[in-house]
């Protein structure tokens, strides 16, 4: 039963695995209990779609509990977590309560429960935490065009405040400074820049100004102009607390 790790401050850039190895994935175990994935960067380059970050998602019956996912910039490919999409029901078995999902940049974000059309059963209800978004705030998801199955797996609500775009949006709308990722099956070059331009669409007052980390990956302090992601976009502000909920 893993307890207690952390997965904090990596840019993890050009990683193009053609060997279905996700380089954030969390459910090979029964339980995991406490834990935190935290201001890290993601650039997926391969044209093979892959889940980024895996938390207790698809044929995995791992218990995802107090798990905190703060600040992360996700680039190429998705995020699967939490499901409860089992056709026997053993779904049930999977709990996923209590984390905290907070100010994280997304490409996409996939989430199945009991109304999953391949396998629906009413026994899978274990995550409907996390698919109404209790936990969640301040979170971005472009849904991109050509990442996996892009707006099919929403989060029934995304918490608030929170957007989650319901329709595949084009890999531009996310406003990086230079997306290097792949992009819709094109292998990307890999390197690139996953600050936020000033124009960006996640930059968005509502998802502005929460900071459960004053600093950001690079050591900038964070304000109230700060958005989702591992990267602040404003000039530092003092006295931030070290935690903010």
């Amino acid at each position: 039963m893993p307890q207690g790790f952390i997965v904090a401050y990596n840019y993890i850039n050009s990683y193009g695995s053609s060997g279905g190895n996700t380089p954030l994935d969390f459910g090979g175990y029964s339980n995991y209990v406490s834990g935190a994935i935290v201001q890290n960067v993601i650039e997926y380059t391969n044209s093979t779609s892959l889940a980024q970050l895996w938390v207790g998602a698809d044929t995995s019956l791992a218990n995802m509990t107090n798990i905190i996912i703060w600040n992360n910039s996700i680039s190429g490919d998705r995020c699967n977590q939490c499901y409860a999409n089992s056709a026997s029901g053993t779904g049930l078995n999977s709990v996923h309560l209590l984390n905290s999902v907070r100010g994280n940049d997304f490409e996409q974000v996939n989430i199945k429960t009991d109304n999953f059309t391949s396998t629906p059963n009413t026994n899978n209800t274990n995550n409907w935490s996390q698919v109404w978004g209790c936990g969640w705030a301040y979170n971005y998801s472009n849904e991109s065009t050509g990442i996996g199955a892009a707006g099919a797996f929403n989060n029934t609500f995304f918490g608030y405040p929170g957007f989650q775009w319901v329709t595949p949006q084009a890999f531009t709308v996310s406003g990086w400074v230079d997306r290097e990722s792949q992009t819709g099956g094109v292998v990307g070059t890999g390197n690139g820049n996953y600050r936020l331009k000033s124009d960006s669409t996640v930059t968005r007052p509502d998802l502005s100004g929460w900071w459960g980390i004053p600093f950001d990956i690079e050591g900038n302090a964070r304000s109230a102009l700060s958005p989702p992601g591992a990267y602040a976009s404003a000039s530092p502000r003092k006295g931030a607390s070290f935690l903010g909920f």
